[in-house]
């Protein structure tokens, strides 16, 4: 263990030396720190990983993901109340209203990444939250990882309330406009409008903060995140809403902004 942290240090620490700018990154300053106090870096190719932190370390650089402007959590709920209004976007995993939201949500939620000292900077990430009428799994002590759950292992289904689709259509059609959870594998898959904003969520997270990365396994799976980011590519809301947060927050989720095939390219090579 002491070996692997030891080898995160220089990573992290050899990464922004050749990816940053000559100014001092906070990032790669909290990256180190994170990774010397991580202690989950078991299901991981050290090899693989490296490299891949080597790709999103040249992604984060390239678009300054973390000169952001921080926020506390209130600020960022009352900011992203401005977002909706211009973007029009629907609530996640349900796709009514935002206008009916009854809570805001992480889509990568609060318990993935709660033990890391950064969580205050993270918990306001306004890329991370989106309004929501029921679904929560932010208070819950593990992660419900994003997969596909086959209808047999789903034990709860939560159907959407979709603007102009009637309940009998979307009880038919539960894939399409609903949510399926399995509480004894503990996956989630979101209905099909939610599954690409949660794809490029969870790259624009592990993106910005990449001491995160040993753990993906428990969050998504990159071959499921890229496929989920291609079959539902970002609609005019999630652009618009991207293009409001970019307003205040001063960053952007490469993952919409660039071609569809940009988030392959990162996480593939």
């Amino acid at each position: 263990m002491l070996r692997i942290a030891i080898f995160y240090f220089f990573w992290a620490f050899f990464s922004y030396f050749s990816n940053a700018s000559a100014s001092m990154s906070t990032c790669a300053s909290d990256t180190v720190n994170e990774l010397l106090n991580d202690t989950k870096v078991e299901h991981f190719n050290t090899k693989s990983l490296y490299k891949l932190g080597r790709r999103l370390g040249h992604v984060s650089a390239k678009f300054k993901l973390d000169h952001h402007t921080r926020f506390s959590h209130p600020e960022a709920l009352q900011l992203l109340g401005g977002v909706q209004k211009v973007s029009g976007e629907h609530t996640i995993y349900t796709g009514g209203s935002a206008k009916n939201a009854t809570d805001f949500i992480h889509v990568v939620p609060q318990s993935f990444f709660s033990p890391y000292t950064s969580q205050k900077v993270i918990n306001s990430d306004l890329h991370n939250i989106y309004a929501s009428q029921s679904i929560n799994f932010d208070s819950s002590n593990s992660v419900y990882k994003f997969a596909a759950v086959p209808d047999s292992k789903a034990d709860i289904i939560y159907n959407g309330s979709v603007k102009g689709v009637n309940d009998a259509d979307v009880a038919k059609n539960i894939s399409k406009y609903g949510c399926k959870v399995s509480t004894k594998d503990k996956k989630f898959e979101p209905n099909d409008e939610a599954k690409g904003m949660a794809a490029r969520a969870c790259a624009y997270i592990l993106t910005r903060y990449q001491w995160l990365l040993p753990r993906m396994n428990e969050l998504i799976d990159i071959k499921t995140m890229v496929e989920w980011h291609e079959k539902y590519p970002p609609s005019e809301p999630e652009k618009k809403r991207e293009a409001e947060i970019f307003k205040v927050q001063k960053n952007h989720n490469p993952y919409i902004t660039q071609s569809a095939s940009y988030m392959r390219e990162v996480w593939l090579g």
